[in-house]
C-alpha cells in the first residue's frame, strides 16, 4: 500500500485513459445539450475547442499543478518538442495549494485540482476572455449538480456567499521556444467538506450543499467538455469579429452575455483593489460587465464610471 510521500508524482495511467474515454461520451452530450440554443455554431464552437483534454497528466499527489505544467513543458522542449496544447494535469492531493497573491488554498483528497494549459489561438487583448470562460464551464458544471452556484468577477464560484471553487490564469513564456502559453488552474470543491478552521465559514463543496458524493472522473470530464465548448466560443467570437472587421464593442459578445446569466456580480456594492484582501482601493457599485469583459464601477460621490480589466472584488 502507497503512503502519500510514496505516490508523490506518480503517474496514475489507469485514470488517464478512464478519463479519454469519459471525456469523448461527455462531448457527446454537451454537443446535444448546446445544440438546442447554438444550433450549427454549437458544433463549430465545439470543433474549435475540441484540443482541450487532449492529453491527461494524472497523480495521486503534487505540491501544485500549476508547477507541474512548468515542469512538463519544460520536459517537452527538451527533446524538441511543444507541450501539447489543452492539455490537463489533474491530482488527487494538493500539498502546496496556492490561488492568487500565494494565498493558501485546502486542497485535499475529494476535490478537483488541475491546471489547463493552452496557446492561444486568439489576439493578446482576448486572452482574458479565457478566465471568463473557465468560469462559466465550473459554475455550469456544478449546476448540473444541483447546486445555485454563481460566478463572480472574475474567477471566483461561490454559493450563498461561500466559496465552492477558483481559477487562476497566468501567462507562461516557455524557457527554450518562447512558445507563450496560459495556465488556467482550477480548484473545486466537490466531495471534500471538512475545511481548516480559518476556512470553514468561508468555504462550500457540493458534498457540503447536497450530502451527495460525486463521481469525481465523471465530474472533470463533464468540466472538460465545457471548457472545451468556452474556450472554443471565445476563438469563435474574435474570428467572426475579423470576418466583419468589427472591434470589440460593435458585436454582441456571447461569453460575456452567458457570464452574466451565470454571475450575480451586477449590482452589488463591493470593495475593489488589486489585492483587495490585503489593500482594498475603494467601494464602488457594479454598474455593468461590459461587452470586452471588464467591469464597469459606479464611485460616489459624483457617479464616475470606472472602467476595470483586472484586479478583484469583494462583495459587502
Amino acid at each position: 500500500m502507497h503512503t502519500e510521500a510514496m505516490k508523490e508524482k506518480i503517474r496514475d495511467t489507469g485514470r488517464e485513459q478512464r478519463l479519454k474515454r469519459l471525456v469523448n461520451q461527455a462531448r457527446e452530450r454537451e454537443l446535444e445539450a448546446k445544440l438546442p440554443r447554438w444550433g450549427e455554431a454549437g458544433e463549430i464552437i465545439l470543433r474549435r475547442g475540441a484540443l482541450v483534454g487532449c492529453h491527461f497528466y494524472c497523480y495521486y499527489v503534487l505540491d501544485r499543478t500549476l508547477t507541474e505544467a512548468k515542469k512538463l513543458i519544460c520536459a517537452y522542449e527538451k527533446v524538441g518538442k511543444d507541450f501539447p496544447s489543452g492539455g490537463v494535469i489533474i491530482a488527487r492531493t494538493l500539498k502546496d495549494a496556492r490561488g492568487r497573491w500565494n494565498r493558501v488554498w485546502h486542497a485535499p483528497e475529494g476535490g478537483v485540482w488541475l491546471t489547463l494549459v493552452i496557446y492561444p489561438d486568439t489576439l493578446r487583448e482576448h486572452n482574458h476572455l479565457y478566465t471568463l470562460s473557465a468560469g462559466l464551464a465550473c459554475c455550469e458544471t456544478i449546476r448540473a449538480y444541483g447546486v445555485a452556484a454563481h460566478v463572480k468577477w472574475v474567477n471566483d464560484i461561490h454559493v450563498n456567499g461561500k466559496k465552492m471553487g477558483g481559477i487562476l490564469t497566468l501567462g507562461y513564456i516557455s524557457e527554450r521556444f518562447k512558445q507563450e502559453y496560459l495556465l488556467m488552474g482550477i480548484g473545486i470543491n466537490v466531495n471534500n467538506h471538512l475545511f481548516p478552521k480559518d476556512l470553514e465559514e468561508g468555504g462550500q463543496s457540493i458534498f457540503g450543499s447536497t450530502g451527495i458524493k460525486v463521481d469525481l472522473d465523471v465530474f472533470i470530464a463533464t468540466l472538460i467538455s465545457k471548457l472545451g465548448f468556452y474556450m472554443g466560443m471565445v476563438s469563435h467570437h474574435e474570428q467572426q469579429l475579423l470576418n466583419a472587421a468589427m472591434d470589440s464593442t460593435s458585436l454582441n459578445n456571447p461569453i460575456v452575455d452567458i457570464f452574466k446569466e451565470f454571475s450575480d456580480t451586477i449590482g452589488r456594492k463591493v470593495a475593489y483593489g488589486v489585492d483587495v484582501m490585503k489593500e482594498p482601493l475603494f467601494e464602488a457599485q457594479v454598474w455593468d460587465i461590459d461587452n470586452d469583459g471588464s467591469l464597469i464601477l459606479l464611485t460616489k460621490p459624483h457617479n464616475h464610471k470606472q472602467k476595470r480589466f483586472s484586479g478583484e472584488i469583494l462583495y459587502l
